[in-house]
């Protein structure tokens, strides 16, 4: 699995960060997902290493304009490059009217459909023999949910050296064990449970929208591999807030992921008022002491076999 941040701003631009995007390729997969759809997120998609062309399915959090309202010159492009493929986008309840209505009175000759799943409640949203992708009702001003990614369960690392030792070389057949069938070659019979490593798990990733209740993902962390949550501000920037704030703190949701043992932490959707990372990441590692990381704009990161890799941001 491959994930890059196209943006990691909360509400507005800072001059460092654009509004909240971020893409997920599938492992082995030509296409890609988008997280949301801040403004300008076209313009950090024609900086990274993904296409629009390879864009199939879009998963807005809610109707925050920070969230979405770039929605709609990505869908204009994809049209004016004479894109065919059909695109998906789920979202909450209001995001079909919302866009078909822009679109009707500024996009002419749409190139491609759509589908819109709106989500009314926590519920499993889409799923093939390699992934599931749920989503989950969060706490904030406007129906808002974070979407858990789940890789199925993988068949263990064919052993070839045994099947060759056995007598059996490299070919067909080695895809017919890896399908898990049994297979005969020269009057032997091979069985795929002896030539089999163990079954591997697949990683699993949050991807958090809005939230000022990280508690309410308890019951999704069990094997995490990954929690990425917004931590738009600072317990000291939060108290000097003159209103309620609907957000989490970077305390708040470090406490969370430490006391349900998640091992990798992302933090995002920082306030513009932060001009480096150092107060977020100081206040967040007194209370967790896993793998954390604060998100940047074009910052990438990849698991395999369950181990996460970081690669910093790439402009």
């Amino acid at each position: 699995m491959e994930i890059q941040f196209l943006g990691t701003s909360a509400a507005t631009p800072a001059r460092n960060r654009n509004l909240t995007a971020l893409a997920l390729r599938p492992d082995q997969h030509k296409d890609w997902y988008l997280f949301d759809c801040g403004e300008a997120t076209q313009h950090q998609i024609m900086k990274s290493q993904f296409s629009l062309a390879k864009l199939s399915k879009i998963f807005i959090s809610h109707l925050h304009g920070d969230h979405w309202y770039g929605l709609p010159g990505l869908l204009n492009t994809r049209s004016l490059y004479g894109m065919s493929e059909p695109l998906q986008i789920y979202g909450p309840q209001g995001i079909e009217e919302a866009l078909r209505t822009i679109l009707r009175f500024s996009v002419a000759n749409q190139s491609f459909p759509i589908d819109f799943i709106e989500i009314t409640e926590s519920c499993l949203v889409y799923e093939n023999d390699s992934e599931t992708i749920s989503a989950r009702a969060l706490s904030h001003d406007l129906p808002c949910y974070a979407y858990i990614f789940e890789e199925c369960e993988r068949l263990g690392e064919i052993d070839a050296e045994a099947l060759k030792r056995d007598g059996l070389q490299p070919g067909p057949l080695y895809g017919d064990l890896k399908a898990g069938k049994t297979v005969e070659s020269d009057g032997k019979t091979y069985n795929p449970s002896d030539y089999m490593g163990a079954t591997q798990k697949g990683a699993k990733v949050i991807v958090s929208g809005d939230n000022d209740s990280p508690d309410l993902l308890a019951d999704d962390v069990t094997d995490l591999t990954l929690l990425i949550h917004e931590a738009t501000h600072t317990e000291e920037s939060m108290a000097k807030l003159d209103y309620q704030s609907r957000h989490s703190t970077a305390a708040k949701v470090s406490s969370f992921a430490e006391e349900a043992n998640i091992p990798a932490l992302i933090l995002t959707h920082i306030s513009p008022r932060f001009e480096t990372d150092a107060e977020i990441i100081a206040e967040a590692k007194k209370h967790y002491s896993g793998n954390l990381h604060v998100a940047a704009d074009f910052m990438r990161l990849t698991i395999s076999k369950n181990v996460l890799t970081i690669h910093q941001s790439e402009l």
